[in-house]
This record gives structure tokens, C-alpha cells and sequence, in this order.
């Protein structure tokens, strides 16, 4: 019998794909481990739930909470506000109307476990891809302060990200057809993952190195659902004549090349991830040689010199400055020069922070979430949020100090935020 490839192992006559990774693991989670996360999370989200109820609309839930109970009442008409596919707000209201939970409360709650249901596809993902400390890993996934306090509102951004993390995972354990459904789903809750969707099936490369030496019709059959979804996709786009929902969004948000999100997500990335930049980056400055690191350091330097010289604010949503955390910093990097080149400093740390993941990953990080983030206009933590999660699964293993410490860094980065979202004096 021949011996099986690299990255697979044989069973019973048959092949089987074991998930390829670049960082073997050092320290793996015990049952009784996942137990106590599971049980620590959910005291704290508990909490936190708790410390909500009663409390008045927050940010974008004044147009989330119309549609959702426009659906409780049978009306499936689109609320004007509304930029998404209203997929997220009819699972929302089919729950609630369910198990008789109809109260703003009881909406947020059907949200919350939404979230959950994101941190249990996460930790699936570590898992299939044999990432180290997975059960540390999902706890910074849990407590990821981009995405915290949305976990206990009413925002499409758990349901979209649990359904990319499904698609992920189903796709790692071989359920490619599974993984195209979920997708699909995903589209019909934010259109804005059909990048993601697209990168998906490559996913099948961490599994299966030699997938793309398969027949094309086997492939073809393997990702029929992707197929679906995709054609789906421009069905939409081309009846709805356009990617938001509604005319007025559309003209509120139209698509083009704008690299707000991305300058952005790189400006404040030392700070989300402050101790794996303390961690990193010096190291990673001390490797910067060769002639990849002077062609980076050139495109570098051309792309921060207009950032510098050229860019503006693209949304006038950013300059309206109100208790938006994010339009402040936008509004103060773009002030004048001196900012500007301290915004360039600091996505250059935070480059250097990422500077560790395996090439082929990063490429793949890097392309596929600036597809994500350069159509979109306004600047919004929440755009980055696909983008931080997929880097939170593929980057590899810091040790086990900065591990902990960035578990910590998130918590408390989480609670700040979260209580300055209770008392409504200042909103990421």
C-alpha cells in the first residue's frame, strides 16, 4: 500500500486530511478546561445582559428593533433605514415569536445567544485547525473588544460573524457543501462577507494540500452550494440594482475604492493588541531584511505618503463626532500633517505586529480582507471585525505569557467599553 501524502493519515482503507498547521500545538484544553471557560463566559455575559435590560436603544438598534418587530407584526416590508437583507431580523423575530419573548429585552437576549453561538463556531475552528491554547484562544474571541458590547444588542454583527466562523468550520472538517449553505446565509444577513464566502473553499487547502489537483467537476460538485451563493449574490445585486437594501442607503453608502477601513484597522491595531505588539514587533523589525522587506517598505512608503498628502475623509458620517469613539480618532489623524505621520507610525507597528504569521496565511489575510474593507466608505470598527477574527485564528502562537496577557488586555479593553455603552456616554 503506497503511504498517504503529507498531511494525511490512513484509516481503514481509506484517507483521512488532518488539519495542517504552521505552530504545532504547545498546550491543548482539557475537557474540564472548555467546562470552566464555558461556565466563565457565561457568568459574565449574564452580567452583562443584566446590566442592559431596561435600557433605551443604543446606536443603530433604533433601526434594527423597527424591522424586527415589523416581522413580530407580519409585516415583511423593509424598514427605509435598513442596509442590510433583513435575514438577521426575521431569525431574530421567528425566535422570539417562538417562545413568546416578544419584549426589547427578550430581543436582546435572542441576540445574545447569537453570540454565543459565534464563540462555540470559533472554538470548532481552533480546534479543526489545531490552533494552540484553542480554549485561551476562544476566550479572546469571546471578550474581542471590537465586537463585545454588539454581543448583548441588537446588531447584525453576531449572527453574521458566527455564520462566517460555521462556514469555516464546516468547510475545515469537510462539509463543503454545509459550508456554502451557511454562507449563503451569510450573504442574507450582511452582503458585505461575499468576499469571505468567495475565500472560503481554500480554506480546503489547510485539510487537503492537493485539492486543487482534483478533476474540475469533482470540484465543481464538492462546492456546488458556493457556487449557489455566489450566483445568488449577483442576482441581488443586479435586481436590487445595487449591494445596500434600500435606494437611500445605497446613496448613503456607495461602493468604490476607499482605504479608510484599512488605514484604520492598521492605525489602531497596537493598541487593540497591545501586548502582542509589545511581543512581536521589535522582533519582527529586527527580521525586516531582504529584498521582500525593501519592496514592502517601498510600497509602504508610497501608500503613507499619500495617506499623508492626499487622503480625506470619504463619509461625512465620520465627522460627525458625537460619542463615536472612532470618528474622534478618524477626525484627529486626519487634522494635519503631524497627525497623519503618527497615524503612518503606528500602522507601521501594527504591520510589524502581524509580521509573524505564516506568509501564505498573511497573503490570504491580507487580500482577502482588503476586498472586504476598501468598497466601503464610512469607517466603522465593526467592518474590521471578520478581519481581526480570521487573523485570531490564523496567526501563530505567541506564548504562553502574551497569550494570557492578551486574554486580559481584551477583557479590560471589553469593560471600559461596555460601561461606557450602559451609562450611553461614549459608543466604539
Amino acid at each position: 500500500m503506497a503511504s498517504p501524502p503529507a498531511g494525511c493519515k490512513a484509516s481503514a482503507g481509506a484517507v483521512d486530511y488532518a488539519p495542517v498547521v504552521s505552530n504545532p500545538p504547545t498546550e491543548t484544553t482539557s475537557s474540564r478546561a472548555w467546562v470552566g471557560v464555558g461556565l466563565g463566559l457565561a457568568a459574565v455575559w449574564g452580567v452583562c445582559t443584566a446590566a442592559l435590560r431596561g435600557h433605551t436603544e443604543r446606536v443603530d438598534e433604533y433601526s434594527h428593533l423597527p424591522q424586527i418587530r415589523m416581522l413580530l407584526a407580519g409585516d415583511w416590508a423593509v424598514e427605509p433605514s435598513i442596509t442590510q437583507i433583513p435575514g438577521y431580523h426575521a431569525l431574530v423575530a421567528t425566535v422570539a415569536r417562538l417562545f413568546g419573548a416578544p419584549t426589547y429585552d427578550d430581543l436582546r437576549l435572542v441576540s445574545t445567544l447569537i453570540g454565543v453561538a459565534s464563540v462555540v463556531a470559533f472554538a470548532g475552528c481552533a480546534r479543526a485547525l489545531g490552533v494552540p491554547r484553542p480554549g485561551l484562544r476562544t476566550v479572546q474571541f469571546a471578550f474581542f473588544p471590537l465586537l463585545f458590547g454588539f454581543r448583548f444588542l441588537l446588531y447584525t454583527d453576531t449572527l453574521s460573524i458566527a455564520l462566517v466562523l460555521g462556514m469555516g468550520w464546516a468547510v475545515l472538517v469537510g462539509r463543503t457543501n454545509t459550508a456554502g449553505v451557511l454562507g449563503l446565509a451569510s450573504l442574507l444577513v450582511r452582503q458585505t462577507n461575499v468576499p469571505w464566502v468567495a475565500a472560503a473553499p481554500l480554506l480546503g487547502l489547510l485539510v487537503e494540500p492537493g485539492l486543487l489537483k482534483r478533476p474540475a467537476l469533482d470540484l465543481l460538485k464538492r462546492h456546488a452550494t458556493f457556487v449557489l451563493a455566489g450566483a445568488a449574490f449577483v442576482a441581488f445585486v443586479v435586481i436590487n440594482d445595487g449591494v445596500a437594501m434600500t435606494p437611500a442607503e445605497q446613496e448613503k453608502h456607495p461602493l468604490g475604492l476607499n482605504w479608510g477601513n484599512l488605514a484604520f484597522l492598521l492605525i489602531t491595531a497596537p493598541l487593540v493588541a497591545l501586548p502582542l505588539t509589545v511581543s512581536r514587533a521589535p522582533t519582527a523589525l529586527r527580521e525586516w531584511r531582504g529584498r521582500s522587506a525593501v519592496v514592502g517598505a517601498l510600497v509602504f512608503g508610497a501608500l503613507a505618503a499619500l495617506f499623508v498628502t492626499r487622503w480625506e475623509v470619504e463619509h461625512g458620517s465620520n465627522l460627525a463626532l458625537a460619542n463615536f469613539i472612532h470618528n474622534h480618532i478618524v477626525v484627529d489623524v486626519a487634522s494635519g500633517v503631524g497627525p497623519r505621520l503618527g497615524g503612518v507610525a503606528l500602522a507601521a507597528v501594527g504591520l510589524a505586529t502581524v509580521a509573524g504569521m505564516e506568509r501564505g496565511r498573511l497573503a490570504a489575510l491580507g487580500l482577502v480582507g482588503a476586498l472586504s474593507l476598501l468598497p466601503l466608505r464610512m469607517v466603522e470598527p465593526r467592518y474590521w471585525i471578520p478581519v481581526w477574527t480570521v487573523f485570531l485564528l490564523l496567526r501563530g502562537d505567541a506564548g504562553a505569557r502574551t497569550e494570557r496577557a492578551l486574554a486580559l488586555w481584551f477583557g479590560l479593553l471589553s469593560a471600559a467599553l461596555f460601561v461606557l455603552l450602559v451609562q450611553d456616554r461614549a459608543h466604539l
